[in-house]
């Protein structure tokens, strides 16, 4: 399949408008967002409560096998959950829709399709992942072949510079050859979100030469966001035992509020990609 030659995706000069594109208008969140924010909410509640303040469920705590079912059920929610809202994003972005229904939530093609290429996508990128860390644990060996190494360190700032610089090095060499590949699918997503016939080897083909700056694209938009995000639990203060649920609602408010943002920001930034290297669509099926 021959694709004509296309110019090189601006990462630089999209960053601010996608930016500003969606956060610039709140109630395009509250129409696209609210039913699934309530769902993620409600869901964390009834997770807490499953399993209670301590993480175990009832008063007679739960076994690993009841806690292990509660994570899975939990997860495949979610992710669930996060597909509806994504599917959406990519619409609103690409085809300009955004009224939908509260209660339209009912899965369609387009979302089995989106799901089925995100846990396929998933399995490999984990696969990658696991073989990576092969590779990643035999380069940090190499720092360490003459004795233990870290024992020979004279302090512990010593100590803590090798491990960072370890973890820096091992989250480069696992992280990005798995970013770079994400790059190189991810129009799968904004294009069967779309109703159109897109495949990870169409995908691959059109971002030929555009890997990194897809990746950095991606980057930008979410890395942000996701440090931030990591500091909130941090800002939301121990509450007394009465006020227990009080706090675990506004944690999981403000919680989902940030995966919603940070889906929609993701998202955004591969329907831009899609829209510049992607072939738009005459016509769509839903």
């Amino acid at each position: 399949m021959n694709q004509p030659a296309r110019a090189p995706l601006g990462v630089v000069g999209s960053i601010g408008p996608l930016y500003a594109r969606v956060l610039g208008n709140p109630m395009v969140h509250v129409r696209l967002g609210a039913p699934f924010l309530v769902v993620l909410v409600v869901l964390d509640l009834l997770f807490f409560a499953w399993l209670g303040p301590a993480g175990v469920a009832g008063p007679a705590g739960a076994g690993q096998g009841q806690v292990m079912l509660a994570l899975f059920l939990f997860l495949i929610v979610t992710v669930w959950v996060s597909t509806l809202y994504a599917v959406r994003w990519h619409r609103h972005s690409l085809l300009g829709e955004s009224d939908f229904g509260f209660l339209d939530i009912a899965p369609r093609q387009r979302d089995w399709a989106y799901f089925g290429y995100s846990i396929l996508v998933g399995l490999v990128l984990g696969v990658a992942a696991f073989v990576l860390s092969f590779v990643a644990s035999m380069v940090l060996g190499l720092f360490n072949l003459r004795g233990d190494f870290m024992m020979q360190m004279s302090s512990r700032g010593e100590q803590a510079f090798f491990l960072s610089a370890g973890g820096l090095l091992m989250l480069a060499i696992i992280g990005l050859p798995c970013l770079y590949l994400f790059a190189r699918w991810c129009l799968v997503f904004p294009g069967r979100a779309i109703g159109m016939p897109m495949t990870l080897t169409h995908s691959w083909l059109v971002t030929q030469g555009q890997g990194w700056r897809i990746a950095f694209l991606i980057l930008a938009m979410v890395l942000p966001v996701q440090l931030l995000a990591s500091l909130v639990p941090g800002l939301i203060p121990f509450a007394a035992t009465g006020f227990v649920w009080t706090t675990q609602l506004i944690a999981s408010v403000v919680v989902n509020l940030f995966l919603l943002i940070t889906i929609a920001l993701g998202q955004s930034a591969l329907s831009h990609t899609y829209a510049h290297l992607g072939r738009m669509p005459r016509g769509h099926s839903s």
